[in-house]
């Protein structure tokens, strides 16, 4: 009797074991997403320039500062569209026949030829 009943527990593990040799079904293959729409760069948004003007090609990406004797000093950290990034302060040049006038702490305002102004913001 003992000899049959060790039979069938064997039996009976063998019926729902695991088997290591036998792979998992494959998942199915992933849906090929729709391409979504082009999204605004990280970055700054250019404020629309006046009306003939063409605005600067750079980015606004971030304003650093530091605690000066005289206030805090400010600088801007631009993009150039080819991923150059630029430093730049008040007064200082940008390519493309830009000057910075002033840097705030989420904005830059730029004077170009003719004065023109354009003004670069953080999202």
């Amino acid at each position: 009797n003992s000899s049959r009943a060790r039979a069938a527990a064997v039996a009976a593990l063998r019926v729902g074991a695991r088997n290591p040799f036998s792979l998992a079904p494959l998942p199915p293959p992933p849906r090929a997403a729709a391409p979504e729409p082009a999204r605004e760069r990280p970055g700054a948004r250019l404020a629309a320039p006046p009306p003939g003007a063409a605005g600067p090609a750079h980015a606004l990406i971030g304003v650093a500062s530091r605690e000066t004797e005289e206030g805090p000093e400010r600088i801007a950290i631009l993009a150039a569209p080819d991923g150059e990034v630029l430093l730049a302060g008040a007064g200082d040049r940008v390519p493309g026949g830009w000057v910075v006038d002033a840097v705030e702490p989420a904005g830059v305002t730029l004077t170009g030829g003719a004065g023109t102004r354009a003004r670069l913001v953080l999202p």
